[in-house]
């Protein structure tokens, strides 16, 4: 194969020069012959020079049959070539004789020197081919020694010989030449076999390993440039183009804890201290998770320094090994905690009953050493009623392959405790036996069981317990035909002491409530707490008849209330808390526990919704309120989203009969029933939770109406009342809702008048004079309204940052015939005036109330004598005091 090739080098070397040598023969000649025309016939030299044409078209022939020849290896154009060239030579031979018979000296040596120049350039065409050099320069050389040395002149014979010379050093020189040349080929081909035959290996070597799913990288160590195969970079979730051939490639994509010794590692291989490198590392991929890789390799070849050069290796995806690892070893630390922590005794048993081994974790706990047991019977440590026991589970549990439980008892240093045997399958003839001292588990059991029917916070009966009372009083009810009662009891106001005092002020007033309904029944009756503030009482056996047993049990719950009305001592708060409560009479004709509880409890939310601290009696009637009040509720919601609500207006007037303000009052245009009046649907809307939507609903479109009416000048400095709810009011973000509603409406806060009562400041009251004053800084006013009706203070109304009172209208109604309420509105507007206020009288209804008003001396009124609630347009239809 190598002798083949390198003859095809040689041809194809030798024809690539041809071209090169055939210009310069024709050039060459051609120089000769015109130089020799003065001293030669003109006939030869043209002769001579259309020969070496002849030749120089063969030649070039020659070489263009080989351009196209499809087998330029062939050795017969090795041949054709070596002819072509012998032919050359004797056409240059003739010309040399013809030339030297010149007779002149210096045209001889001018033609020795010129055939030695193209002599030295054949020698350097030709070089692969020494055949080829001596058919070229040996007729020129022979024939030029031969013309020479046969002249007369003595220096001609010299050159002659010296051609002679120079002949014979061509051929050694052209034979040096070939021989060095075609060594050169030699090495060069097998140099390419060899690269070709290692490019072939790696290639196989790439695919085997990356059909082995390894990712491979080759890293030239001086210049730092690196390849990674596609498999190494979909490994880490990467397109091979998104990764840069470079070391660092690698290195910034180390997890941090890892990289200082995996480059300590790579280090020292580089160093010649191990024979190969391998190390277990996480890679950051692209989604800047990392995963577990194990990395492989060695250096492949080192410098004359021993430098190491060039390194490959493959890195292996060992993510979910290391995952099972880390699983392994987390489920092994996790049993072997586990086992530490348990404070169980684990005995190994053969199947006749024998110790073999044991465990525990904490031995601290046992209570005797484990170590007597060993190699022992059962009946050996344990009594033999305990031993037969569990010598039978034993059988069991190897016969059945079933957990089996005993439990027993033992004396443990004059204590009587409490053992739980589990035992399970090992094998064919062992079983392992997990005891567990379980005294302290037991107790708890019996206690839990005692609780699962009491309240844990006031020791009374829970819900449970009350169910099953009262299902047995049902049934005794319905035998002896005694009438029995539930009360249900809630407390009012409860939860703003909650909110204001904390859960432990709260706990504490529960718990003396529960000791104070116990004092108000007989030992026999059940007093039990459901949950929260809700307490439900059940008294038995109160008689036959209906009423008789109605009016006894009016009577205790006025016994409750007057109990419960006490003050109570928090610590070192003194509150006072009133309950609301619900009557249902039950006897042997009435529903289940379910029925009589619930209609219990609607009796008490009707003594809410009459104005609390009260006592209702369930009648029939209350469940069609109920329900009507549910229907009132979802009709509510969707007047709300169909803008079936509006605002009136009732105006607030002076002396002179001007408008001053006008306070905003909700009204719902229902399909059916027409004008709803505020009266109606405001409680429903308190019970269903839309109070607060619709406060903010009217809040926003009173804020637009003044807005509205600002824009006349005889309306720009009325006043707008708006009501807050006492939820309302409480609502965190209150402020910075109004604010927001401000800014969207453009209304003037100084315009704008809320009007709170009582309610809204029950639970902190800081917290309620915080509220009004921030509010105050942003340009509102405040009215307090139904003033006297409360149990607000004087300090309290004293510390209040309020602008106006109003009078509750029924001290006005009874003013006229009782002198009594007649001082109270003197004294209120005395009250008021004392403190800066504006005070009004609202629910004027007649002229004589007007004139008895402006008597003691009160300059703001609302009321039907003046005007009932109207809406906007009727409203502007009134003259104000900036009217002219």
């Amino acid at each position: 194969m190598t002798e083949q090739a390198s003859h095809a080098e040689k041809t194809r070397y030798l024809y690539e020069g041809l071209p090169a040598t055939v210009v310069v023969s024709i050039g060459a000649a051609a120089i000769l012959a015109l130089i020799h025309l003065p001293v030669l016939p003109a006939p030869v030299l043209l002769g001579w020079f259309g020969l070496i044409l002849l030749v120089t078209l063969l030649r070039g022939g020659l070489w263009l049959a080989y351009r196209r020849s499809d087998t330029p290896e062939h050795p017969v154009w090795l041949r054709r070539f070596r002819a072509a060239t012998l032919t050359a030579g004797i056409s240059w031979g003739i010309g040399c004789t013809l030339l030297a018979q010149s007779g002149d000296l210096s045209f001889q040596a001018f033609l020795a020197f010129a055939i030695a120049g193209i002599t030295a350039g054949a020698m350097i065409a030709l070089a692969t081919d020494r055949l080829s050099t001596l058919f070229l320069a040996g007729p020129m050389l022979a024939s030029l020694a031969i013309a020479l040395l046969m002249q007369d002149e003595a220096l001609s014979v010299m050159a002659g010989l010296i051609v002679c010379l120079f002949l014979l050093f061509v051929f050694i020189s052209a034979t040096r030449i070939q021989d060095s040349f075609n060594e050169n080929i030699r090495l060069r081909i097998q140099a390419e076999a060899q690269q070709a035959t290692i490019l072939d290996n790696e290639l196989r070597w790439r695919f085997a390993l990356e059909g082995s799913n390894q990712g491979l990288w080759d890293w030239d160590i001086p210049s730092g440039k690196t390849y990674y195969s596609p498999r190494w970079a979909m490994m880490l979730g990467h397109d091979p183009e998104e990764i840069t051939p470079s070391f660092d490639a690698w290195t910034e994509r180390l997890h941090p804890d890892d990289r200082d010794w995996a480059l300590q590692y790579l280090q020292q291989h580089l160093d010649g201290l191990t024979p190969t490198y391998e190390s277990e590392y996480r890679l950051r991929c692209k989604d800047g998770s990392y995963l577990w890789i194990v990395d492989q390799g060695q250096v492949i070849s080192r410098d004359s320094r021993n430098r190491p050069t060039r390194m490959i290796g493959v890195h292996q995806n060992i993510h979910r090994r290391k995952e099972a690892e880390a699983a392994l070893a987390e489920s092994n630390r996790y049993n072997r905690a586990l086992l530490e922590a348990m404070p169980d005794l684990m005995f190994r048993l053969s199947s006749d009953g024998h110790f073999i081994d044991w465990h525990t974790g904490q031995k601290h706990l046992l209570y005797r050493d484990p170590g007597d047991f060993l190699h022992r019977k059962l009946a050996d440590v344990l009594p033999l009623e305990i031993a037969v026991r569990v010598r039978e589970s034993i059988r069991r549990v190897l016969a059945e392959n079933r957990l089996q439980f005993v439990e027993y008892a033992l004396d443990v240093s004059g204590d009587r405790r409490t053992f739980e045997a589990r035992l399970v399958k090992l094998n064919d003839r062992e079983v392992m036996a997990v005891i567990r001292d379980v005294t302290e588990q037991k107790q708890a059991s019996e206690r839990i069981a005692q609780m699962a029917f009491y309240d844990t916070l006031t020791q009374l009966p829970n819900r449970r317990m009350l169910l099953d009372r009262l299902e047995k009083a049902l049934v005794s009810s319905k035998r002896s035909g005694q009438h029995g009662a539930l009360l249900f009891l809630d407390l009012d106001r409860f939860k703003a002491l909650n909110d204001t005092y904390g859960h432990v002020t709260g706990d504490l007033l529960l718990q003396q409530v529960g000791e104070r309904l116990r004092g108000c029944v007989r030992e026999a009756d059940t007093v039990a707490r459901l949950g929260g503030d809700e307490f439900v009482v059940m008294v038995e056996n109160l008689g036959p008849a209906a009423e008789e047993a109605l009016g006894l049990a009016r009577d205790i719950s006025d016994k409750i209330s007057t109990a419960m009305s006490r003050p109570y001592v928090l610590n070192a708060l003194e509150h006072v808390v009133t309950p609301s409560i619900g009557i249902s009479l039950f006897n042997g004709d009435a529903g289940g526990t379910d029925e009589v509880l619930h209609q219990a409890d609607m009796a008490m939310y009707e003594s809410k919704r009459q104005g609390r601290n009260g006592m209702s009696v369930f009648e029939p009637t209350m469940q069609s309120s109920l329900k009507s009040r549910s229907v009132m509720a979802h009709e509510l919601h969707q007047a709300m989203s169909h803008r079936h609500l509006t605002l009136h207006y009732q105006p607030q007037y002076d002396l002179a009969g001007r408008v001053l303000a006008a306070e905003a009052l909700l009204r719902w245009q229902h399909p059916r029933q027409g004008l709803i009046r505020a009266a109606r649907m405001i409680p429903v809307a308190e019970e269903s939770g839309l109070i607060l939507s619709i406060g903010q609903w009217v809040m926003e479109q009173g804020f637009r109406d003044l807005q509205r009416w600002s824009e006349h000048r005889e309306w720009s400095n009325v006043v707008l009342a708006i009501n807050l709810s006492p939820r309302q009011f409480r609502q965190p973000g209150l402020e910075t809702e109004i604010m927001r509603l401000l800014d969207e409406t453009g209304a003037d806060p100084r315009h704008i008048r809320l009007e709170i009562n009582e309610d809204c400041l029950d639970g902190n009251m800081g917290e309620a004079i915080a509220r009004m004053q921030r509010l105050r800084v942003r340009g509102l006013r405040f009215s307090l309204d139904d003033f006297g009706i409360g149990t607000l203070s004087f300090g309290d109304l004293r510390r209040l940052p309020l602008d106006q009172l109003k009078i509750h209208e029924s001290f006005l109604h009874r003013a006229l015939d009782h002198e009594d309420d007649a001082s109270l509105m003197r004294a209120a507007l005395l009250l008021g005036e004392g403190l800066g206020l504006e005070v009004l009288a609202e629910g004027v209804e007649t002229p004589a109330q007007k004139a008895f008003l402006e008597q003691m001396g009160y300059r703001a009124f609302q009321g039907y004598l003046f005007a009932q609630p109207m809406n906007w347009g009727e409203l502007m239809g009134l003259p104000t005091a900036d009217s002219s």
